[in-house]
């Protein structure tokens, strides 16, 4: 796991060498350290479309079926298998409640992949979409990386949509230039597939 900048482990300063008593050079530790976090930590937000109904709760005696996405649109070309990564991260944050989780073998439009699941009668159908994908030197520029995921679960058998929410992410503003957005799914994802389980869930942009 990498380390995050010298500036983000901060943990105590020595205030005697700076020539301020120990209480207040706590104080001033605490205060700096306050001012610091936020640019030490990926934020995240969820935004539900369209829906004002509570998230309906799922089966977890079901078994869903995740669709690989179309890799992530960039300026000249695309962001090569960011489509596969996506997909895993959600199998792997559903797969910690449904029976079962099963990924597709190859990128499919909504229509395929929904057809995909019903070939095989599975419960659910799960289908992100990569929104936006910004891999930008924020060590450099100051410009932090950002990761837009759209995510539908629909019913395979009635074909209904049962939830359709825009999960995004922020990269921290100090790092050592070794975060992708690839970092940015998991956390958001992993909330988000807690909520369709567990009622007393808090989506991450609530927190």
């Amino acid at each position: 796991m990498r380390l995050p900048p010298a500036a983000c482990r901060l943990t105590h300063t020595r205030s005697a060498r700076i020539g301020i008593k120990p209480g207040l050079g706590s104080i001033l530790t605490a205060l700096m350290l306050l001012a610091l976090l936020p640019g030490c930590q990926h934020t995240y937000q969820e935004t539900r479309v369209e829906s004002s109904k509570p998230r309906q709760q799922l089966d977890a005696n079901a078994i869903a079926y995740v669709s690989i996405p179309p890799d992530a649109k960039l300026r000249k070309g695309f962001a090569e298998n960011s489509g596969k990564v996506t997909a895993n991260a959600v199998r792997e944050a559903f797969a910690r409640y449904f029976k079962r989780v099963y990924v597709g073998r190859r990128i499919e439009t909504f229509e395929e992949g929904l057809a995909s699941a019903r070939s095989y009668q599975w419960s659910y159908f799960i289908y992100p979409v990569i929104l936006r994908w910004e891999d930008r030197a924020t060590e450099t520029s100051g410009r932090r990386d950002l990761l837009e995921l759209q995510m539908r679960v629909v019913d395979t058998a009635t074909g209904e949509v049962l939830d359709t929410t825009v999960l995004k992410g922020r990269s921290r503003w100090m790092n050592d230039g070794g975060d992708t957005p690839a970092d940015l799914i998991a956390e958001p994802v992993k909330d988000y597939a807690a909520s369709f389980f567990n009622p007393m869930a808090t989506p991450s942009s609530l927190r």
